[in-house]
């Protein structure tokens, strides 16, 4: 089973984009998220905390999507 999993992700600002943003961490798993200033670190992040909005993809949170569930998605978060 994954903690978490994100599918296709994409997301456009005026001068950015994250594009087709595949990422599945197992359970049990610790892992770093690094990468240059500007790669879309603080974005990807933002994304699965549902702090702003993707344009398309799915974000899972151990097995639970947040447009199939939004209440048990935050309480997972």
């Amino acid at each position: 089973m994954n903690i978490l999993e994100v599918r296709n992700l994409n997301k456009t600002y005026k001068d950015f984009q994250l594009k087709d943003v595949n990422l599945t961490i197992p359970k049990g798993y610790i892992m770093g998220f690094v990468g240059q200033n500007g790669a879309g670190k603080t974005s990807t992040i933002n994304l699965i905390n549902h702090i702003c909005k993707c344009d398309s993809g799915s974000i899972k949170i151990d097995g639970i999507s947040y447009a199939d569930d939004p209440v048990r998605y935050k309480e997972s978060n």
